[in-house]
């Protein structure tokens, strides 16, 4: 069994099967350990407040709660939190329908795979970079973004495990327009904003290849080594024409954390920027739920019931419900099981009631897959007012072997997303 432990309580013969943060931000180099000293122990309780043990690999402790019934007390706050937060804040409304925008928004993302790939060739060999296409696939996705968000928001799904660093700087940006659109941004801020998170890891290709491709944590002088891919971006484009100060605040504060834990400076509160903490937040979201070479993403619920736990510590509190408002309780992709024993894939955000998004169905509840599409709309309600239906459990995809992608691309499907 798998269970919630505060740090305090560990002991030796416990076995630690995550942390209470990214792996990757911790000092351990593999993301399971055996406690089999006090000061490993030590080491733990400096990066952690809490881990989740698996008591069928290790010690047991009494005073401890099931991780079943911890997620279920995170995700009841959190849904609380922001229905709460929804009533006094509505989320802005979109100008168009997604299908108007959908062959746009994969316009706009097609181009920015092939301007994005072009840059980091030309950071790759030394020479200096243009930001002028990059600017205007970055007006491109904020106008898109402005008419409807979730057209674009769609598009961060398709994403390729060998591909990582150009599909996250894609993503980044795509997730940074649409939050910086949710929080009041005005057009001329989301384009400072766009082309800074474009742009954000362009220094990543001034580290070397043995390093930055890496199948495995990192030790700590390599950690050391790729850290420094945040001055080079910032150098990088400090020299670029037509990039302000402004935009130079992702690429320099996108590691920093809100307890003062990040990096370069180790930025604490609101020390660090508004776009800071906007892309620390974003970052850790899209790099937590992306395949990379040494482990597999965490569906995007479960990323941002744990990012839910992690403010306060990592992130601005408030900042970190808002971005959960903007991408939904239940994110686009998301595999979901219904309490007819249907499952399919969320595809239509529904901001007003987060409970309710729509669903394409893609098997039925004596697990055959639907023959032609099938889309549920979650809000709607029997004669007696009561709901149809409601999602029972968040899925896996990977543990069930189920690629979604194939179906939020697949040709004749409602939300044809291929490129």
């Amino acid at each position: 069994m798998i269970k919630k432990v505060d740090a305090s309580k560990l002991k030796v013969g416990m076995y630690i099967s995550n942390f209470d943060r990214p792996w990757l931000e911790t000092p351990f180099l593999f993301n399971k350990v055996m406690l089999k000293d006090d000061k490993q122990i030590e080491k733990v309780r400096k990066s952690c407040s809490y881990v989740y043990i698996d008591t069928d690999k290790g010690l047991d402790v009494q005073e401890s709660e099931s991780l079943a019934d911890a997620d279920k007390k995170i995700e009841h706050e959190m849904q609380e939190t922001i229905q709460e937060a929804l009533k006094r804040e509505p989320p802005p409304e979109d100008k168009v329908a997604f299908h108007e925008e959908i062959k746009k928004a994969k316009k706009v993302h097609s181009e920015t795979k092939e301007v994005i790939k072009n840059v980091m060739q030309d950071v790759r060999m030394g020479k200096s970079i243009s930001s002028g296409d990059a600017k205007k696939v970055v007006d491109d996705m904020t106008e898109s973004i402005m008419r409807n968000r979730d057209a674009l928001l769609c598009l961060t799904q398709l994403k390729k495990r060998d591909e990582y660093t150009s599909f996250h700087s894609i993503n980044v940006c795509v997730l940074c327009l649409a939050f910086g659109r949710h929080m009041g941004y005005q057009k001329h801020e989301l384009r400072d904003m766009g082309i800074g998170a474009l742009l954000h890891d362009v220094g990543k290709m001034k580290i070397p290849d043995e390093i930055l491709n890496k199948e495995g944590k990192l030790t700590e002088d390599e950690f050391k080594i790729m850290k420094r891919h945040v001055i080079y971006s910032a150098e990088i484009l400090s020299t670029s024409y037509g990039i302000n100060q402004r935009a130079l605040e992702i690429p320099l504060q996108h590691h920093e954390r809100y307890n003062g834990t990040g990096y370069p400076k180790g930025l604490k509160g609101d020390e660090i920027s508004m776009f800071g903490m906007l892309s620390s937040i974003i970052d850790v979201y899209d790099a937590i739920t992306s395949n990379r070479v040494y482990h597999n993403g965490m569906p995007a619920h479960d990323a941002l019931k744990r990012m839910y736990e992690w403010r306060g510590k990592d992130f601005q509190p408030i900042l970190m419900e808002r971005f959960i408002q903007c991408v939904g309780i239940y994110p686009f992709g998301t595999l979901v099981e219904l309490d007819n024993s249907d499952i399919g894939i969320i595809i239509s955000i529904n901001r007003i009631h987060i409970l309710r998004p729509k669903v394409l169905v893609i098997i039925n509840g004596n697990k055959k897959p639907y023959g032609e599409q099938k889309v549920i709309d979650l809000t709607e309600k029997l004669p007696d007012k009561n709901y149809k239906l409601s999602i029972k459990n968040i899925l896996d995809p990977i543990a069930l072997n189920i690629d979604t992608q194939q179906y939020l691309k697949g040709k004749g499907l409602l939300y044809t997303t291929s490129s």
